[in-house]
């Protein structure tokens, strides 16, 4: 009982390290997009980072970089869905702000919660129900403040982004239970690679940045793209696909935060009421959680 509540406490630590990875993701694409470099350019050298970093750290754990046959077209899928993802993430930030692309791609764990229930393979008590509903709440009101602001077109995309980042969690959670978070991981980033070669060859559209800032943006990027899903998978397999996707939804919290270290974008204090409501939902939501499970 010990160990098992050992792995819940590393799990949950290891989605939020998760969710403050995503944080950095749209935060550092706006540095990089100021700094004169277009998304295929920012798109290609992520995957090239992810597919570096990862490849060492297989290397030296001496881990395998086969993929079992079975696994071929899952991981195929779950790599395009992966890149569509994340370029239609950085798309949506180019109308909407940061905080609301988050806050959309954050519904991505309701999704998976209601799916899970149905299928029977996770039970969602009636007061976590609750919690969900005034999660909701919450981060409805941290970007009321740019209610005058929303673009239907980056509503549109951002929801996009979010069916893709479902699919891509319901898909990998399978293989990494197989192969290790890491190989999967390893495979979501060169498929993208790839798919960026072929963009690239006939797109011929690369760009540079302009100052170190732009490079700083790019390696952060990479970097947190690697630690976001490298981290979730991890922490999935300690506490499940439904509870890591639930806590996810942290995502915008740690968005707020950091834009308004790097920004300077300041919440109102309905929107601080909003923060205050998701993390006490959280909370109840782990507290409420069917202890069979």
């Amino acid at each position: 009982m010990v160990k098992k509540k050992n792995g819940d406490s590393v799990g949950i630590i290891l989605v939020l390290i998760s969710s403050l990875s995503v944080a950095f993701l749209p935060n550092s694409a706006k540095l990089v997009f100021s700094n004169g470099v277009n998304a295929s350019t920012l798109l290609f050298a992520r995957a090239v980072l992810g597919v570096t970093l990862l490849g060492l750290i297989l290397l030296v754990t001496k881990n395998s970089f086969s993929l079992p046959r079975h696994l071929i077209f899952p991981s195929l899928i779950s790599g395009l869905l992966a890149l569509a993802m994340i370029a239609t993430l950085y798309e949506a930030i180019g109308y909407i702000n940061v905080g609301l692309s988050i806050l959309i791609l954050s519904l991505n764990p309701v999704l998976i919660a209601v799916y899970s229930h149905v299928r029977g393979t996770y039970f969602i008590s009636l007061r976590q129900s609750f919690c969900i509903f005034f999660m909701i709440i919450g981060l409805a009101l941290l970007v009321l403040g740019d209610v005058n602001k929303i673009s239907i077109y980056g509503v549109l995309i951002s929801f996009i982004s979010t069916f893709c980042a479902v699919l891509i969690t319901l898909i990998s959670s399978k293989s990494t239970n197989k192969i290790g978070s890491t190989r999967t991981n390893f495979y979501l980033n060169l498929w993208g690679l790839l798919a960026m070669v072929l963009v690239l060859v006939f797109q011929k559209n690369l760009s540079v940045p302009v100052s170190y800032i732009g490079w700083s943006g790019i390696a952060v990027n990479g970097l947190c793209y690697v630690m976001a899903w490298s981290f979730f998978l991890e922490g999935a397999k300690r506490i499940g696909v439904t509870r890591a996707a639930i806590l996810t939804s942290t995502d915008p919290l740690y968005a707020a935060i950091i834009a308004l270290f790097l920004f300077n974008e300041t919440l109102v204090a309905i929107q601080w009421t909003g923060f205050s409501l998701v993390i006490l939902a959280l909370c109840f939501f782990e507290v409420f959680k069917d202890k069979k499970v």
